[in-house]
């Protein structure tokens, strides 16, 4: 007679849980909730999921952050690489070439304290100062032959504001909840509903049951390998 398969809940990952509570949910949803008999444990286990959902997103804002610290260096890095491209057409044999080198000089001081500037100050002085590259500087910008580095920085800077604008979504709606205690109601209740199933199972033995732990069964075979790769992966790190 088949049985549910064991699965240990507590080893995954934060996001590879979810996923796996994910495929039980939409599961338990396509066989009905009701004819499983399992709808008051099943109404609960949704609602920590739906917290836990919320939790995982405050997980996700630390990631962007870190992300967001990362693209602004990047950003920092094309400014100063910008500003040290006009170094040999300073010296340039050109006078056409010197005189745009020293009106970007000029301009680009204007902008020399960047990093000690708030991320909305950077991101508003960066974007002002691409106005100016693109627009009133252009043809110093041409004559130089910076081109590249203006569209450098611009590349960087799109690249930041896309992501401060991910990090001021992902902040909207905080909660105090704690994934680990989320985790352990949720496995809780996964853990009472599906030994209902099995004794039901038992029971009654009918294909109904049959193919719903058949098809939960397949899942968790499916996490179970994904765990062991992970751990492999982990100990390879340890090693190198």
């Amino acid at each position: 007679m088949v049985k549910i398969d064991d699965i240990k809940l507590n080893r995954l990952r934060n996001e590879i849980h979810f996923q796996f509570c994910t495929d039980f949910k939409n599961l338990v949803v396509k066989f009905n909730p009701m004819l499983l008999r399992i709808d008051s444990q099943f109404n609960l286990f949704s609602l920590y999921y739906e917290q836990a959902s919320q939790c995982l997103k405050l997980i996700l804002q630390h990631e962007t952050a870190e992300r967001l610290n990362s693209a602004d260096q990047r950003r920092e890095l094309a400014f100063r690489r910008l500003c040290d491209s006009l170094g040999t057409s300073l010296d340039h044999f050109q006078p056409s070439v010197v005189e745009s080198a020293n009106k970007l000089k000029l301009l680009l001081k204007w902008y020399n304290d960047l990093p000690k500037k708030s991320f909305d100050e950077e991101t508003a002085a960066i974007g002002n100062l691409l106005d100016e590259l693109r627009g009133k500087f252009a043809l110093e910008v041409s004559t130089t032959g910076i081109e590249a580095w203006v569209d450098e920085l611009d590349f960087h800077h799109r690249r930041f504001t896309h992501l401060m604008e991910e990090c001021r979504k992902s902040s909207a709606g905080k909660t105090g909840l704690r994934i680990k205690n989320l985790r352990g109601e949720m496995d809780r209740l996964y853990l009472t509903m599906t030994e209902r199933i099995n004794a039901l199972m038992l029971v009654e033995n009918n294909s109904f049951y049959e193919q719903f732990i058949c098809d939960l069964n397949s899942h968790i075979g499916r996490y179970e390998s994904k765990q062991i790769e992970l751990s492999r992966n982990e100990e390879l790190r340890k090693v190198v």
